[in-house]
């Protein structure tokens, strides 16, 4: 008979303890604390044995012997220590890989880890860093809507949706900038040739109907995308911040990589001749630009039909600029996109400009 048994966290590691008990090592996200669990085969039932602090580390001997390293020491010598701990163990800090995305988990930690391991790869050539990528995906691709939630008709269930961008903190939500974080990194792995066949195709299928999906939120006349009407955020409908475009516009780009076909392209240089139109130059000549496109500063009232969830919004002066977080995002699209679509409609001279920004 089957049984299903709810674990206290993300399960880092398990090993088989005699015939009839299971030791897990457990990671609560909720408190950053490690966890050492005896699970009973007979009874079914969990039992902490240890719920260690930051600075005590579980591994098991050869002969499956339970060892718990205790580390003393300044707290960057500890954070040192776990660092390494972490390498060898062949987790990498990547945790989050191994869960869900209801807390933006993959997108905001998993996915820049696998982009990390991308390029420790490509620096070093260490088969560890592809080991550990390759690892990461699987995980990340067995954690899909449709496995995760397969009785759930709101969201797709090829893509990860996130819970704690819903305006009830509960219903399942699928938008632009969380599902492209990690589809670019599942992409930078496949198109530099760091995954197998079967896997790569996956990744570049799912990236596929991602486009169709969000494609129906694309607005030719604005030549960006949209938060899809009646969705279950605040802003649905709404033109998307620059930043989400452009998290989505590296997508593309990796997607064209992949398929050489023209659509992704096209749709990259719309995003990317929008993107140059809204720039302000400083004093100093740094380019400039706001958080919004410039549809939402103009406003709207409930007769538009704009958004369902806010029907009307004022027309306002934005006196502030993007942010330096939320600005990398739309640089590196930039530079992206000069090496692979082709200098039109960034300049040299805008590059200089970006340079200048980032000063």
């Amino acid at each position: 008979t089957d049984r299903q048994v709810s674990v206290p966290g993300i399960v880092l590691s398990m090993v088989a303890y005699g015939d009839d008990h299971l030791i897990l090592h457990v990671l609560d996200s909720s408190t950053w604390r490690s966890r050492v669990i005896d699970y009973a085969f007979d009874s079914h039932t969990l039992n902490a044995l240890r719920d260690s602090p930051v600075n005590q580390f579980p591994s098991f001997g050869d002969a499956g012997e339970l060892i718990v390293t205790e580390v003393d020491g300044v707290p960057r010598t500890v954070a040192l220590f776990s660092a390494l701990y972490a390498w060898r163990s062949q987790y990498l800090a990547n945790a989050f890989a191994y869960g869900n995305n209801y807390l933006g988990d993959i997108t905001w930690n998993a996915a820049y880890v696998i982009e990390a391991l991308v390029n420790f790869h490509e620096i070093t050539g260490r088969e560890i860093f592809q080991i550990q990528l390759v690892r990461s995906i699987d995980a990340i691709l067995s954690a899909t809507n449709a496995q995760l939630m397969p009785w759930e008709s709101r969201v797709p269930g090829f893509l990860w949706a996130t819970r704690k961008y819903s305006m009830d903190k509960a219903a399942p939500l699928d938008l632009l900038v969380s599902d492209s974080r990690i589809l670019y990194a599942l992409l930078l792995a496949a198109n530099r040739g760091l995954l197998d066949e079967k896997q790569a195709a996956a990744v570049i299928e799912i990236a596929g109907m991602c486009f169709d999906y969000f494609e129906q939120q694309f607005d030719e006349a604005a030549g960006i995308y949209r938060i899809r009407y009646g969705s279950p955020f605040w802003a649905d409908g709404v033109w998307a911040p620059f930043n989400w475009q452009h998290a989505w516009g590296l997508v593309l780009i990796e997607l064209y990589r992949a398929t050489g076909e023209d659509i992704y392209r096209e749709r990259a240089v719309a995003l990317a001749e929008r993107f140059r139109a809204e720039w302000e130059m400083g004093a100093d000549g740094a380019a400039l630009w706001h958080y919004w496109p410039a549809e939402f500063y103009m406003g709207w009232e409930a007769k538009d039909g704009v958004s369902m969830n806010t029907p009307s919004w004022p027309a306002a002066d934005d006196a502030l600029y993007e942010d330096g977080s939320h600005a990398g995002i739309s640089i590196k699209f930039l530079l992206e996109y000069r090496d692979v679509i082709g200098d039109e409609p960034f300049s040299d001279a805008d590059v200089d400009s970006i340079a200048r920004t980032i000063e």
